[in-house]
């Protein structure tokens, strides 16, 4: 696969990305450590048991996805069922830990998996070896009816989670119509023959027996069939929305943030070193973050997904300001990140 994938009209310095999940990773690192020293390659795997990997993987090529949206899902609203039931005791502990150390379980108990151990320690682990998002085919896919966090998440709450992926150190993704806060669906959706369609029209369907709301089966057949044709063109994105007021104000923050990010972050991602984040939650839904970046320099985030604003005294001294989604560092439903320097 390596071989096949590779493109000699690219030039030395160009990256090239390999995705691969589960027991196929140890398979495909091998042969991109005997190429780092042509094109530089990026493998990015996926690991629900958040496996830290460290035994295939080295850190300078290898980017493991961790979803920040359990996390600002539970602590921006409540919602305490099904797979988000690891997260909706302490929000904003696992925020912190995902942020600051890269894995939000790292051997502790799950109640979504029956309080069995779930994870490996990861602090040692490079901020750049995770890649941070708060929406993707798979979060926004796997709700029942594949409804985008613009449409179930009040907009501070949602502003403030935007910047923390953005600003924060790991490797930001967006998701597809996302930086202009899209309102379309994107529902699961397949083309297979018609017995296995059939399978997983009903394995879709069984998954969501978890949630209350779906226990009756007369309330999941309103799941949307995913083998049909319309469930996909409802997944479509509608490409007049970024021109609409409110689409447009979303994109040009997203725009703004990235350009921040561009200045102010990646610039000091270089020679960031293991243990290099710590956190501390002021409260179930709050939780102030930093980082040691690479030049010194100290990145510091106040998070605040709580009704009320976070004492004054125990907000640190954050540095030269970078960004605030609210006027005042802790109001409630904020973010903000400053910078100390070194």
């Amino acid at each position: 696969m390596i071989e096949e994938f590779s493109n000699p009209s690219l030039p030395p310095e160009h990256p090239k990305k390999v995705g691969a999940v589960g027991g196929v990773m140890s398979t495909t690192v091998g042969p991109l450590r005997g190429t780092e020293g042509s094109n530089p390659f990026l493998s990015s795997g996926e690991s629900g048991a958040n496996s830290s990997q460290s035994k295939l993987v080295r850190p300078t090529v290898a980017a493991r996805t961790r979803r920040f949206h359990h996390e600002t899902s539970t602590s921006g609203r409540a919602k305490r069922s099904g797979f988000y039931a690891d997260y909706a005791a302490q929000p904003a502990t696992h925020l912190g830990r995902a942020l600051a150390e890269g894995f939000a379980y790292q051997g502790q108990s799950s109640p979504f998996r029956g309080g069995r151990p779930r994870g490996e320690p990861s602090a040692a682990l490079p901020a750049t070896a995770f890649v941070a998002f708060l929406q993707n085919h798979d979060a926004v896919g796997n709700q029942p009816f594949g409804t985008r966090l613009s449409t179930r998440a009040a907009d501070p709450a949602l502003h403030a989670s935007i910047a923390i992926v953005l600003l924060s150190p790991q490797i930001p993704l967006l998701f597809m119509g996302e930086e202009w806060g899209s309102g379309q669906p994107f529902l699961f959706f397949c083309d297979f023959e018609p017995g296995l369609g059939d399978a997983v029209r009903e394995g879709r369907r069984r998954e969501f027996a978890h949630f209350p709301e779906f226990r009756d089966d007369a309330a999941r057949q309103r799941i949307p069939d995913p083998t049909l044709s319309s469930t996909f063109e409802m997944s479509k994105l509608d490409w007049a929305e970024p021109t609409r007021q409110a689409h447009a104000a979303w994109l040009a923050r997203y725009r703004q943030l990235l350009e921040i990010r561009r200045r102010e972050i990646v610039p000091r991602l270089h020679g960031m070193e293991e243990f290099a984040g710590c956190y501390r939650a002021l409260g179930a839904r709050s939780v102030i973050v930093q980082w040691r970046l690479g030049d010194g320099s100290q990145l510091c985030l106040i998070a605040n997904f709580a009704a009320e604003p976070v004492s004054a005294a125990d907000i640190p001294d954050m540095g030269r300001m970078l960004y605030a989604s609210a006027e005042t560092a802790g109001t409630p439903q904020s973010a903000t990140f400053g910078l100390l320097s070194p």
